[in-house]
């Protein structure tokens, strides 16, 4: 255990226990420099202790007294390890945050939805302003703490600007508006390309520029480009050109406009069509570029520092005061969390963002609700070239290729988010909704006993859609007693991911008749009940739990001995009929026994 006192006490700040990752050395020095000015931003605000190690909560808690604990979630490298905290349940009067240290569209997501629960963490705070709009399940509790500048790194440090335009990052699906733009501008006007280093080692050490480096060659620069990727989320270097005195050529987004951006006012909102019109006006009036760049600089230096981002202590002092006719709302990702009455704030409010790859998802949903499944699956399959690791359109096509009957190639597509969490993430549980179609696969397969052994898997994790594939399978052993194995145990809900149209138990239960027809289970079919017992309609008076799960199932250290057991079960009985199956479950069945 170790325990590192940033600042010294100051009376009127509260006390901050920030449980943060343990980063190891392998983890590139410009990811590192972001870890380590969270930190700094977070003392400016609380007297901060930071816990990097294996840990005893309630020693932690008795040793600094904190007001206040801050758990990280989220990071998805593999070098960055979390934390084993031991007594969780213990000084649970204290107020519990959970950060999302993520993308918003992140495949973390399930895995932090698990620490979260079994951390017993009931309100998140994320970097991205998009986090809400890509998990609804969590908007209601979910709040934005977003990017931010030191100040002291990325300022005007009087370079003479002899590059004309600078791109920096990656260049690849995930960024169309940056692909088509530096694809107009590069012919035509001097342009440096600087590659991104990459987010797991540092192999490319020499080619990477961070911290002062990077900030002298923005501020060097007479343009900068940035974007969102296709989230159209608002990211560091938004906030980072403006602030090094460079102006800023950007795509348009409300997320943008939030933070204040206006066109040809602070910044230069273009695309393809009109971005080389719009350098060349600039150039030819100089006096109106260098006001665009001195309103930005003023703007990020004003409002979007280390020193203005005090959305976590807002959200504090909301909570400390909040009486139960109300709840604690934000207006917008700038917005300090407040509280406000109930009766006035029905309604989540999150920035809507028109991201391309969300309006496939919809387009796809629509699609696929009319049974038109060929082109619901084209609209997910366009959804995943942008995003290639986004767990919603992964699992919506496989539903479509179940719909087609092709339940072996459903299996494998359902299976790579489950092992991603499972054994990259290496979360305790995973997905409710993932299980449950992996559930469903195993179904239309034939393969009533592999499914049988995963319904028991996770017997804490609960949802109305699993709990619905939990009574067909076990209707399929004992129809008689089905019901009562939904009985027993937790009665809360788990949050998904997955956004699914809610259906009462019967209505689900009519479409996987119609889904193991089509993968011609006829057998199942004939098996299943017609009615659905009244034990089903828990579901709806499930709410989200916010406490400590009470299995002693559960271990912080990776799955259960049962899970990995079914596993390794399915690895040495599948064959060549599960290849990418096995492949993916061999990897969960390794995390599993190596704990």
């Amino acid at each position: 255990m170790v325990a590192v006192t940033l600042v010294d006490a100051v009376p009127h700040k509260p006390k901050l226990v920030y449980f943060q990752r343990h980063y190891d050395s392998r983890v590139p020095e410009f990811l590192l420099s972001h870890v380590r000015d969270h930190v700094r931003c977070l003392s400016v605000f609380f007297d901060v202790a930071v816990i990097a190690q294996d840990c005893d909560y309630a020693q932690i808690c008795d040793l600094h007294e904190p007001d206040l604990t801050l758990f990280e979630a989220g990071p998805n490298f593999a070098t960055c390890r979390r934390l084993k905290i031991r007594n969780l349940r213990a000084r649970a009067h204290i107020p519990r945050l959970g950060l999302l240290n993520c993308d918003g569209w992140c495949e973390t997501r399930a895995g932090v939805l698990s620490e979260m629960d079994h951390w017993g963490v009931q309100h998140l705070v994320s970097i991205a302003v998009t986090a809400a709009e890509h998990t609804p399940a969590i908007a209601d509790r979910l709040f934005v703490w977003p990017n931010f500048v030191d100040p002291e790194v990325f300022r005007d440090y009087g370079e003479s600007k002899p590059i004309p335009m600078l791109f920096s990052g990656a260049q690849t699906a995930q960024y169309p508006w940056r692909v088509r733009v530096a694809n107009a501008l590069a012919p035509r006007f001097p342009t440096l390309i600087w590659p991104h280093p990459g987010y797991y080692e540092n192999r490319s050490a020499g080619a990477t520029i961070h911290g002062v480096d990077y900030a002298r060659t923005i501020n060097a620069s007479r343009f900068a480009a940035a974007c969102g990727t296709i989230g159209n989320e608002v990211i560091r270097k938004h906030f980072e050109i403006p602030a090094c005195r460079t102006c800023l050529v950007t795509e348009a987004s409300p997320g943008l406009v939030a933070a204040g951006f206006e066109d040809m006012v602070n910044c230069v909102f273009a695309d393809e069509r009109n971005v080389l019109d719009k350098i060349h006006h600039l150039l030819r009036h100089p006096d109106e570029l260098q006001a665009i760049v001195d309103a930005g600089h003023k703007l990020v230096h004003e409002r979007h520092t280390l020193y203005q981002r005090d959305q976590i202590l807002k959200w504090f002092h909301a909570y400390s005061t909040c009486r139960s006719d109300q709840r604690i709302v934000q207006a917008t990702p700038f917005s300090p969390p407040v509280a406000a009455p109930r009766a006035k704030s029905a309604e989540v409010l999150y920035l809507a963002t028109g991201s391309r790859h969300l309006a496939l998802l919809r387009e796809g949903d629509a699609l696929l609700q009319e049974g038109k499944y060929e082109s619901a699956e084209r609209a997910y399959a366009e959804c995943l070239a942008y995003m290639g690791r986004l767990p919603e359109a992964k699992l919506r096509l496989a539903v479509c290729i179940l719909y087609q009957g092709n339940a072996r190639r459903a299996l494998s597509l359902i299976c790579e988010p489950i092992q991603y969490t499972l054994a990259a993430y290496r979360a305790a549980d995973p997905d409710p909704v993932e299980w449950a179609y992996l559930v469903v696969a195993l179904l239309c397969l034939g393969r009533v006993r592999w499914a049988t052994r995963a319904a028991a898997q996770f017997p804490w994790l609960r949802h109305w859609v699993l709990d619905t594939a939990r009574f067909a399978v076990a209707s399929l052993q004992n129809p008689r007693a089905a019901h009562l194995h939904l009985a027993a145990g937790p009665t809360h809900a788990r949050d998904s991911i997955h956004l699914l149209p809610w259906r009462t138990a019967e209505e689900w239960m009519k479409e996987l008749r119609a889904v193991l027809e089509t993968n011609r289970q006829f057998e199942l079919v004939a098996m299943l009940p017609v009615r659905v017992p009244p034990a089903l309609s828990f579901q709806g008076r499930m709410e989200s739990h916010r406490a400590l799960v009470a299995s002693s199932a559960y271990s912080v250290g990776g799955l259960p001995k049962t899970t990995a057991e079914m596993f390794f079960l399915i690895r040495q009985k599948a064959g060549n009929l599960f290849k990418k199956f096995t492949r993916s479950v061999h990897l969960v069945w390794r995390a599993g026994s190596e704990t």
